[in-house]
């Protein structure tokens, strides 16, 4: 496994010239900030500053870090009308407001927050994120082995933390990487998890029960991190269990057969479709905005096209979608022509008020052993009639710019 790591490292590292082209770049907008903004301490954030930045990463964190005494202050207010000043900024809403900045093609988000001591002090999620680079700049050994974790979590389509995704995030990589001593670790020990798993690296539980500890909120998915800096605090809490068991099942194949293919950055492989189905891809423009807000309309369309074929009696053989600038779903649907009358099942015929309302819905019902059915024209009866009405669907329409589909 050894040299098919080293291999894959020397193509996901920035190399030197690429660093020394990034730190002059982040260099120059923070000066630029510090000049804005006298009154704070502006500081690199992110990978960039924790040294665990992914080759050709395109973005990074700054944080502007106003003193204690502003806590009672909107300091995001503050900071906006200081960069109007500079720079042509986009305004995202978040915890907190933060802004966004296009510096050469190179997105740099630059984040208000308070400066803290601990944990404790803190008034926002965000005033804590120093205090987590600091932890991971104590184990700058791992800062290699972070970045293999982060690339295979991204093969594997299980990495970021957005509600769209509910995947691993960066923070969630970096500890999992220091806890388990190194990316071979890390991939034996999560190939052998069934839930729940709780990692508590700084041993913040070492006596007592984490379970009893943390309110259901906190302990309710599959793995429970216990964030190094904030005890209180479950790190990995927006793991889903569908992002969970594929990080294990990922695992699981990369270690029967490892290759550098486990940590390729892939689109979706969609030329092995199943001789019984056909495929259907719809291509969305999204809506501008910001990125999660985004993500959260396209991933519930896509869930409600899927709830549709469910719900006319199609079988869904594959179904997943990805998205960069333009957003892709891909249905892949038994090729079945259903008939053109459904039975539906109604209530037992001894409930009266329920039996009534049943009749009054439908004109062809008959009973069956105690059970009313009624017989009615199926809408759809083929899958593309159903997903080309899709197209014109109010309720995918108020969240897509534009959207088309094809079936191939």
């Amino acid at each position: 496994m050894k040299p098919i790591l080293e291999e894959v490292l020397k193509g996901i590292k920035p190399s030197p010239k690429e660093e020394r082209e990034f730190r002059k770049m982040v260099n120059a907008v923070l000066a630029s900030v510090r000049k804005a903004v006298p009154e704070a301490t502006v500081v690199l954030g992110g990978s960039g500053e924790k040294g665990t930045r992914l080759k050709g990463t395109q973005e990074a964190d700054i944080f502007v870090k106003f003193p204690f005494s502003y806590a009672n202050k909107d300091i995001s207010s503050i900071l906006g009308k200081k960069l109007k000043k500079k720079y042509a900024i986009k305004k995202l809403h978040g915890s907190r407001d933060y802004y966004q900045i296009d510096a050469n093609r190179f997105i740099f988000e630059i984040i208000p927050i308070i400066t803290i001591r601990n944990a404790q002090e803190s008034f926002n999620i965000t005033d804590v994120s120093p205090l987590h680079s600091r932890w991971v700049k104590k184990h700058r050994q791992y800062v290699d082995e972070i970045r293999l974790t982060k690339q295979f979590m991204k093969s594997s389509r299980v990495y970021g933390a957005e509600s769209y995704i509910n995947g691993f995030s960066g923070y969630i990589c970096e500890v999992l990487t220091i806890h388990y001593l190194g990316f071979a670790k890390l991939v034996k020990a999560m190939a052998k998890w069934s839930e729940p798993v709780t990692i508590d690296t700084e041993r913040h539980y070492k006596s007592k029960n984490i379970f009893f500890e943390l309110n259901d909120a906190k302990r309710s998915g599959p793995l429970i991190v216990i964030d190094p800096v904030q005890s209180n605090r479950n790190a990995a809490a927006a793991v889903s269990r569908e992002k969970f068991n594929k990080a294990i099942e990922y695992s699981k194949e990369f270690l029967s057969n490892p290759s550098k293919k486990f940590f390729e950055i892939r689109s979706i492989e969609i030329n092995k479709v199943n001789k019984d189905g056909s495929l259907f891809v719809f291509t969305i423009s999204p809506l501008s905005g910001k990125k999660d807000v985004i993500g959260c309309k396209l991933l519930k369309c896509f869930n409600y096209i899927s709830q549709n074929l469910i719900a006319h009696n199609f079988s869904i053989i594959f179904s997943d979608w990805q998205w960069e600038n333009k957003a892709e779903m891909y249905f892949e649907v038994k090729n079945d022509t259903l008939p053109e009358k459904e039975v539906i099942k109604g209530p037992p015929e001894r409930k009266k008020d329920f039996s009534r309302d049943f009749r009054k819905k439908h004109n062809d019902v008959y009973e069956e052993n105690g059970v009313l059915y009624a017989v009615e024209a199926r809408k759809y009866t083929k899958p593309e009639d159903l997903l080309s009405s899709i197209v014109n669907d109010p309720y995918v329409n108020e969240r897509v710019k534009s959207i088309k589909l094809e079936k191939r």
